[in-house]
Parts: C-alpha cells; sequence; structure tokens
C-alpha cells in the first residue's frame, strides 16, 4: 500500500466519521429537539429500541466499509462525484453487499432511526425520512451512474438482481 493511497483512506474515514457521527447527529438532534411532540413510548421502550437499532445499524456500516477495503481494495468516501478515498478497483458484491447495494447507507439509516428514538422526537425521525429519500436520490442519480460507467454490464446484472438499501423491498 502506496504512502498516497494510505492519506487518502485515513481522510476518506476521518471526513467520513465527522459527517456521518458528528455532523448529521447534530443535526437531527438540534432540529428535531425542538419538536415536543415526542414518539410516545415510555423511555424503557425507547432505550431497548435505540439501542437495536443502533447496534444492528453501526454493525452492518462496519462490515461493509470492511468488505470494501479489503474485498474491492478501495474506500467508500465520495461526494458529488470527487474521490475522497481511492475508489475501489473491484464491484464488491460479497458480504453485505450480497444482500443490499449501499449497506452503508442502509446501517447509518439504522443508527440514525435509532437516535431519533434516543431523543424521543419525532420532528427528528420526520427529517430523517427527508434525509433518505435525498439520499436515494443521489444514489440513483450519482453513485449507481458511476458505478455502472466504472463497472459496466457487471455492476448493471448486479444491481437487476440486489435492491438497492431494504433488503425486503425489492428493486427500490
Amino acid at each position: 500500500m502506496s504512502q498516497r493511497f494510505f492519506w487518502r483512506l485515513v481522510a476518506g474515514y476521518v471526513v467520513g466519521i465527522l459527517v456521518f457521527f458528528f455532523v448529521i447527529p447534530f443535526f437531527l438532534f438540534a432540529l428535531g429537539s425542538n419538536l415536543t411532540i415526542g414518539m410516545f413510548f415510555p423511555p424503557t421502550y425507547r432505550m431497548i429500541i435505540f439501542l437495536i437499532l443502533s447496534i444492528w445499524g453501526l454493525y452492518l456500516a462496519s462490515w461493509a466499509n470492511a468488505v470494501l477495503l479489503f474485498d474491492g481494495k478501495g474506500g467508500p468516501a465520495e461526494f458529488w462525484g470527487h474521490a475522497i478515498s481511492p475508489q475501489t478497483t473491484t464491484l464488491v458484491k460479497t458480504g453485505p453487499y450480497a444482500i443490499i447495494r449501499h449497506p452503508m447507507s442502509t446501517g447509518m439509516f439504522l443508527f440514525y432511526a435509532g437516535l431519533c428514538f434516543l431523543f424521543n422526537s419525532l420532528l427528528a425521525f420526520v427529517l430523517l425520512c427527508g434525509l433518505v429519500l435525498i439520499v436515494k436520490v443521489y444514489l440513483e442519480k450519482v453513485e449507481e451512474k458511476r458505478l455502472t460507467q466504472q463497472f459496466g454490464n457487471e455492476y448493471l446484472e448486479y444491481s437487476d438482481k440486489i435492491p438497492m438499501l431494504w433488503a425486503w423491498i425489492k428493486k427500490v
């Protein structure tokens, strides 16, 4: 592994951690905490739901990152067509990618849904639903287009078989 490759990976993960673990949760909390309508669950249930969704989501996102790094020989960090970390050199279809095409996004959405329960904020959950729609459009218009250009028919065949974000919803 070259020094340049290593530092680009580090930069990608630092940016990813800052955005996905600090910036987005901060905005969910800051914007969502202004509405006093809670999610109507007792605190114990909210904590249990938070733990289940967060652990499941963080596991899925971490597993996807590891598989992308070791099997794909690259990183996930890209923003509107600009790679921060080195892009993968092979199409990854193993691990969580055998179940859904964008498991890091799905994992983070589960983590954020858990945070909405922890914050007891219906508004944060509504904001999360909006974020899911925005990310889905981004994935369709930018990420999937890039992957089709990079991997061609192999990616098209893969995307015909594997759902985008949710394993239980086919072709979404």
